[in-house]
């Protein structure tokens, strides 16, 4: 496992949308947010 190395923080974020990289783009890119995980549903 690997050691955390940042302060603990924990913001969690769901809506329902159809335009995933657009939100992407403004919570990492606008406000600053680091991505840290994600997943792919496939169906």
């Amino acid at each position: 496992m690997k050691d955390w190395t940042k302060e603990v923080v924990q913001v969690r974020v769901a809506r329902p949308t159809n335009q995933l990289a657009a939100i992407e783009r403004f919570y990492c890119e606008g406000v600053g947010l680091e991505k840290i995980g994600s997943f792919n549903l496939i169906q």
